[in-house]
């Protein structure tokens, strides 16, 4: 198994050999390329996954975290189907905050979210230095990483975004870089 070839648009939660593989093969390859940590951390929106889906996910070892996006309030209805995107936005990155300093920088993280609209969010543990995974339980990874076209995402089938495949030194290098021009 060669961790540059694993792409998560193939791979369905509900493979449970499969799961169990990518975490053994994200663990080996991690700790091969010296990342100090192969923590996992799942950072499920709630409803996102499945109850026996996260129960799976923990006795191969992820922890687990859920976030929870708050609905925009309902007395400003008209404005906020407007400006939904930035609200997503603005709650998730306030969550991934308060999150993120749970976690260890270079640990490789796996985002999984039905919502595609999470991109600044995203981007905001990208720049930094965590390396991110994005994954839907339901089979629309490749959407999820196109709409979140950062490009610090691994795994995406989509090239023309320019979001990297491969090699822990380049992405660690491109990581560097990002986290350079945003502090």
């Amino acid at each position: 198994w060669d961790y540059s070839s694993l792409k998560l648009p193939a791979f369905h939660w509900k493979n449970k050999k499969g799961c169990q593989k990518l975490v053994e093969n994200i663990s080996k390859a991690a700790l091969s390329r010296g990342f100090q940590s192969c923590t996992f951390e799942v950072c499920a929106q709630k409803g996102a996954i499945g109850g026996r889906t996260l129960q799976f996910l923990r006795s191969v070892g992820f922890k687990i975290t859920l976030l929870e996006v708050p609905p925009p309030s309902s007395q400003k209805m008209g404005l906020a189907r407007h400006n939904e995107r930035e609200h997503v936005d603005f709650h998730m990155q306030k969550l991934l905050i308060k999150w993120g300093m749970k976690m260890e920088p270079n640990a490789p993280t796996l985002v999984l979210t039905k919502d595609t609209r999470l991109t600044q969010a995203i981007e905001h543990l990208v720049v930094r230095g965590y390396v991110v995974y994005v994954g839907t339980e339901d089979g629309t990874e490749e959407e999820a990483l196109r709409s979140a076209a950062s490009e610090a995402l691994l795994w995406s089938t989509d090239e023309e975004k320019g979001l990297l495949h491969g090699d822990w030194l380049q992405v660690k290098n491109k990581l560097q870089n990002l986290a350079g021009q945003h502090s």
